[in-house]
């Protein structure tokens, strides 16, 4: 396969070979009623869970951290240099988050063992 035709099939979705069941599927969600960007906000979360907890299941986070960041990629070739800043921004926002969760978690529970804060 060429170059050309290797990064035509990465970078637009559907394109490539695609068995029936995939092409049924995106005629299927292409004829869907229009969203707001909440809703599909929380449609996109909710698939991509399931992705992860399959993922998980079949103990192969490896492959879905490897496809996640191969499509953020395609993504920032797509959009340019300035996509790319924003994902990572928001990525580092993301895992602020969690760290500073995870930790105020943790306190909470140390500060009921010492008995400072009501179970």
């Amino acid at each position: 396969m060429g170059f050309e035709k290797f990064m035509d099939k990465v970078l637009r979705p559907g394109s490539g070979d695609e068995d029936a069941a995939s092409a049924g599927r995106s005629e299927e969600e292409g004829a869907r009623e229009p969203m707001s960007d909440e809703q599909f906000e929380r449609h996109l979360v909710e698939r991509m869970n399931a992705l992860l907890d399959e993922a998980a299941e079949r103990k192969a986070l490896h492959v879905f951290a490897d496809v996640a960041a191969w499509k953020l990629a395609a993504l920032g070739y797509g959009c340019g240099p300035a996509a790319v800043g924003n994902v990572l921004r928001l990525f580092g926002g993301y895992l602020e988050k969690l760290v500073e969760a995870e930790r105020a978690q943790r306190e909470a529970q140390e500060a009921r063992k010492d008995g400072r804060l009501p179970n």
